[in-house]
């Protein structure tokens, strides 16, 4: 126990046995000092104990791990947001071509069925033309 510690060991039982004895409360003074002592004693290595465990705790180490995580948890949710947003923009444009897609398939069999009928065309006005000969 270093001085400081002793120095208020000592002047707390000085005073509690004063106090005490002066009253008239007490009995027996041994007893009176083994108890005040043995009290004074448990309290101080309560206190000790405590301020070990909050050095242990290191309060100002987790906060920072906190802050630490919390900040990758905004991250995470912002770059979902944006994936969110991205996939968006990316399903619209998807629509979009297939829309545009079946207006060009729809277009093509219109095109290839015109062409079909000139072909036809060509060939039974050749056989016509053949006919006259």
């Amino acid at each position: 126990m270093d001085e400081k510690s002793k120095k208020e060991v000592t002047d707390g039982i000085k005073s509690k046995l004063v106090s005490q004895l002066t009253s008239g409360t007490t009995t027996s003074l041994d007893d009176m000092f083994y108890n005040d002592v043995k009290d004074l004693i448990k309290h101080k290595y309560d206190l000790l104990t405590a301020d070990r465990k909050l050095d242990m705790l290191s309060v100002s180490e987790l906060d920072e791990k906190y802050l630490d995580v919390v900040t990758k948890e905004e991250q995470c949710v912002k770059g979902d947001e944006q994936k969110r947003a991205a996939r968006r923009i990316a399903q619209a444009e998807v629509e979009k071509l297939s829309t545009q897609m079946k207006a060009a398939r729809v277009a093509q069999g219109e095109i290839e069925r015109c062409k079909n009928e000139a072909l036809q065309g060509i060939e039974s006005t050749t056989q016509r033309l053949l006919s006259y000969k």
